[in-house]
């Protein structure tokens, strides 16, 4: 069989599965976008990361599965502002920004958008594409864990809670004791709709304070 063709076939595979999927059916009966918000759904029924009235800003948002969630617990009164580095298609109720988080003008921009209001929660279900190489793989999720990190200490209001997607053995030693001391509470946690198969996992920190001057 061809490259092409085995690529071909393992995509039909895929998607394949995908359809069959329990939670990509019930994401389309109950009009989410994504199967992915059945994540933040479990991240929030366990953890209560958001509260009504809050200001959150969802990072890597695309295609908004999360912030569909979040606007369901905030209300009306709160704000949502999605990140992403492509645009995405508008939600009801939900302001969002074209901006890559590792961009220095990032904080810059969102900053206009928050007009002084403190951050209450700080989601994100960031991770780069896999190659199938162990070693890369792990410093691309590594890195990309460093970037949502950094934009969490810069974003968060003190008493605030966040979540953050990572894979097995990619947070690196000094990143989590950082989370740890910046906490009241960090805890890896594995949603029922993440794949059985899959390594992610969420990390959930409660009551965040921003590290002394």
């Amino acid at each position: 069989m061809s490259r092409h063709h085995a690529r071909k076939a393992k995509s039909r595979q895929w998607w394949q599965k995908h359809q069959r999927d329990p939670f990509v059916k019930q994401a389309k009966k109950d009009g989410y976008r994504s199967r992915a918000s059945y994540k933040l759904l479990d991240i929030q029924q366990k953890f209560q990361i958001i509260n009504k009235n809050d200001v959150v800003v969802d990072l890597g948002c695309a295609p908004g599965g999360w912030a569909e969630v979040a606007r369901e617990w905030t209300g009306e009164n709160g704000l949502i502002i999605g990140v992403d580095k492509t645009p995405v298609k508008p939600l009801q109720g939900i302001t969002t920004l074209v901006a890559d988080i590792s961009d220095p003008l990032f904080i810059e921009k969102i900053s206009n958008l928050l007009q002084g209001q403190t951050v209450n929660c700080v989601i994100s279900d960031i991770a780069p594409d896999t190659i199938g190489h162990a070693k890369v793989d792990r410093i691309r999720m590594a890195n990309a864990i460093e970037d949502v990190w950094n934009a969490i200490q810069l974003l968060l209001g003190d008493n605030g809670n966040f979540t953050l997607k990572i894979r097995d053995g990619a947070v690196e030693d000094p990143i989590r004791l950082a989370m740890k001391s910046q906490t009241q509470s960090l805890k890896p946690f594995k949603p029922k709709a993440s794949q059985s198969s899959s390594s992610e996992l969420y990390l959930v920190g409660l009551g965040f304070q921003k590290p002394s001057p």
